[in-house]
């Protein structure tokens, strides 16, 4: 069985081993996990996936494997790159999921042997829209420095998961990502401070945008600040947005 790497092992980090497990004998670095959370939570799914294909690791370990998986904040991407740099053979896939593209591939360039094959990911999905399958969710694939061969097997592989893939530049996702997830996880953050919550006299679309502040609450403070800070366009879409809600506002006080 093929060994791959994966560090952070966050929300997503899980969500990648369990569906990776059975395919893969993964090895885990998160220097925030110890081994008494990591058993506990091997245990909660000893029933349901092969948790003996996941172990805990040392980053030097796990950068020498053939596949690395970043599942790592925006802000840690560089920090974590510079150590795996460290280590690292020719040859070894490099993959992210961050939820901005430009940035982190940017780094990754940089920083990485030109020995190294780079391939940039953001699944658009999480541990709140996913249960027991990954049957029609979407990936977007950002190929950076990547033969053909190598990415015509990985986006195979990726749909044999039931995944749909779209391909796409790293400033491509970026630009179409400022006016989906940056947007939705804006308004979201604005709803909570707004205090929304349940109320008796509903409607459908309030409970729709009651469950849009849940789903981004669920998401730590840290990747909301990540996206709009690294996402180059989520600033202008920031500003039209605000500048179209006044403008709105203004239509209906004018006498």
């Amino acid at each position: 069985m093929k060994e791959i790497g994966l560090i952070g092992f966050g929300r997503f980090g899980r969500l990648i081993a369990k569906f990776l497990c059975n395919d893969f004998s993964i090895k885990v670095y998160d220097k925030r996990i110890n081994e008494a959370d990591f058993d506990k939570w091997r245990l909660s799914h000893i029933s349901k996936i092969k948790t003996n294909n996941v172990s805990l690791s040392t980053i030097e370990d796990i950068s020498k494997l053939p596949i690395l998986l970043l599942s790592v904040p925006i802000s840690s991407i560089q920090s974590v790159v510079k150590k795996v740099n460290r280590y690292i053979f020719p040859n070894t896939l490099v993959v992210d999921f961050c939820s901005v593209k430009k940035y982190p591939l940017s780094i990754m360039e940089k920083e990485l042997p030109k020995s190294v094959f780079i391939l940039g990911t953001h699944p658009l999905f999480g541990p709140d829209s996913v249960d027991n399958s990954l049957k029609d969710k979407k990936i977007i694939v950002c190929p950076k420095r990547l033969p053909k061969e190598l990415l015509d097997k990985t986006v195979s592989y990726l749909k044999g998961l039931g995944l749909k893939i779209i391909i796409s530049t790293d400033d491509q996702h970026d630009k179409r990502t400022a006016y989906t997830l940056c947007m939705t996880q804006f308004i979201g953050r604005g709803l909570a401070k707004f205090h929304m919550k349940e109320a008796e006299f509903d409607t459908l679309t309030f409970n729709e945008l009651l469950h849009i502040k849940n789903v981004v609450l669920n998401d730590t403070k840290q990747l909301f600040f990540d996206m709009q800070t690294y996402n180059p366009y989520a600033k202008d879409m920031r500003k039209k947005l605000l500048n179209d809600f006044s403008d709105v506002e203004k239509k209906l006080t004018r006498k």
